[in-house]
């Protein structure tokens, strides 16, 4: 069946688009790690009343771990640190949005555009999760908090920070409904699910 074709074709290149992104490129992954970083101190360098965030590098040879967001207290001098990991929160959402941009079966010109409104998509993703983190770290009413949480609020910014962050399943989920908005059209479904039927031949009186 022609749909069943099409699907199956779609699959194996988002896979392979996927696994040779995900392939350490030490080059590539320093320079996102980079860029990761600038982009985070332009966006965070100011949270809440007196609060500010630094990203720091912190070992391009650790697995776990590479980057240090530090959290500072301006009003009080106080000071936290917490350890994340932007292969994790940030590359991985990002390459499978590439992945499923590129496998889909539409005009490379739309594909660009795509790819385009993806990324910033993707984009704001990442920053939300980096935001509920921070967010988080700095609301737990002690010495480092520029922002003041009641019970309720904190509990739901708790579950928040355990869903969009740290579920794996997020990391696909959100990248998967960006790619729907972004580089499907209504018209396309009907093609994706379009059969390829055989000619009917009339038959002839003998």
């Amino acid at each position: 069946m022609q749909p069943v074709k099409r699907i199956s074709e779609f699959l194996f290149w988002c896979l392979v688009t996927y696994g040779l992104l995900l392939l350490p490129w030490h080059g590539l992954m320093n320079a996102y790690r980079a860029g990761f970083r600038a982009v985070g101190d332009v966006l965070f360098h100011s949270v809440g009343d007196g609060g500010s965030v630094h990203f720091e590098k912190l070992s391009d040879g650790d697995r776990v771990r590479d980057t240090t967001i530090r959290l500072t207290n301006r009003t009080n001098g106080t000071r936290g640190s917490m350890d994340i990991r932007a292969a994790y929160i940030a590359y991985r959402p990002t390459a499978f949005l590439v992945a499923l941009v590129l496998a889909t079966p539409t005009p490379w010109s739309r594909r660009g555009w795509a790819l385009l409104w993806g990324l910033v998509g993707v984009g704001l993703f990442v920053a939300f999760r980096i935001w509920l983190q921070v967010f988080d770290a700095m609301s737990n009413g002690d010495a480092l908090s520029v922002y003041v949480l009641g019970p309720f609020w904190k509990g739901v910014l708790a579950a928040m920070v355990k869903v969009m962050v740290h579920a794996s399943a997020m990391s696909y989920l959100a990248p998967a409904c960006i790619w729907i908005l972004v580089a499907l059209r209504q018209g396309d479904w009907a093609v994706i699910a379009a059969e390829k039927k055989a000619p009917v031949r009339s038959k002839g009186r003998s």
